[in-house]
């Protein structure tokens, strides 16, 4: 066990995975409410594209966008490895391309639930804090944040709060349940904001979310969209409302850009040159990037907030 270093600052980074503005400013968060009237805060911050977990989480903790630390979506295929990427099976450690604040910051550095842990010293798991129970996760999380404060007092921690997301994907974004996840949350996060004023002079505390949600209805098949192309001709890996599109033949690329193109239950439909834009342009990017509309869900799950897409 490391021994506690004798710094008297420390800067945090709270994640509260899929936390909305409406599901924010709808609950009762007396600690947050009290951060934003002594300290800075925007609510009209926007993610990158695309809006989920494992993308986002690289981008906060690299700085910079998919397109530079190679995490281009929850699931992607790499050519170099020839192989499926899903994040919620593979470490996305191993294939990040761009150093982390863990890597760059000095003293002793902590990841409670964080998928993106390269370089820290101290690590809670992701898996570990989410094989408790939905409602009991972010507790968990929050415990073993303090205790890591009280025994080690890192000077950089970063940490993720996943009750929300998953709460939000189940009952709604605005649901009655969601508001009273946020509440928890905020109760939480003063519990923090107590361990960080009793073990440090001075600290730095920054909470943000990693993506929005949106109330989705009605899941859209991709696959049965192009099946006319043939089933061989295509790789489709979703990412909730967003999906990579991988299509070998020059002239099926264009046949199924024009069919996505022309369906309304999708908002935007992207080529591999127009990505650049959208900070998406890598070697594990899709030959078409595919984000749905508003209320329409591209993975199997059937869900009632969802993110990922534009909207």
């Amino acid at each position: 066990m490391l021994s506690p270093p004798n710094h008297t600052y420390a800067a945090v980074v709270v994640i509260i995975d899929g936390c909305t503005v409406k599901c924010l400013t709808k609950a009762k968060t007396p600690f947050i409410d009290g951060l934003i009237e002594r300290g800075s805060y925007s609510l009209s911050c926007k993610s990158i594209y695309p809006t989920v977990t494992y993308a986002a989480h690289s981008s906060i903790l690299t700085g910079v966008k998919p397109h530079a630390h190679g995490i281009v979506g929850n699931t992607f295929y790499d050519r170099e490895l020839d192989k499926i990427i899903d994040l919620d099976e593979y470490d996305v450690n191993s294939l990040l391309l761009s150093r982390t604040l863990f890597e760059m910051v000095e003293g002793v550095k902590a990841a409670v639930g964080e998928p993106v842990t390269k370089g820290a010293d101290i690590v809670v798991t992701k898996e570990e804090v989410q094989s408790s129970g939905v409602w009991k996760q972010d507790e968990y999380a929050i415990e073993k944040a303090i205790d890591i404060i009280v025994k080690q007092r890192p000077t950089f921690l970063a940490m993720n709060l996943p009750g929300m997301d998953a709460i939000s994907e189940r009952f709604g974004p605005e649901s009655r349940e969601a508001i009273r996840a946020m509440e928890k949350v905020d109760e939480l996060i003063g519990g923090l904001g107590d361990a960080l004023r009793n073990n440090y002079a001075d600290h730095l505390l920054v909470i943000l979310s990693d993506h929005g949600l949106t109330e989705v209805r009605e899941n859209l098949d991709l696959k049965a969209l192009l099946k006319d192309l043939g089933p061989t001709e295509f790789l489709i890996c979703p990412s909730h409302r967003f999906a990579h599109i991988y299509i070998s033949s020059k002239e099926k690329r264009e046949e199924a850009k024009r069919i996505l193109r022309s369906d309304p239950r999708l908002e935007l439909v992207l080529d591999a040159r127009e990505s650049e834009e959208f900070g998406l342009s890598s070697p594990r990017t899709g030959d078409l990037l595919v984000f749905a509309a508003r209320g329409y869900e591209l993975g199997p799950q059937k869900l009632k907030g969802s993110h990922g897409g534009i909207t």
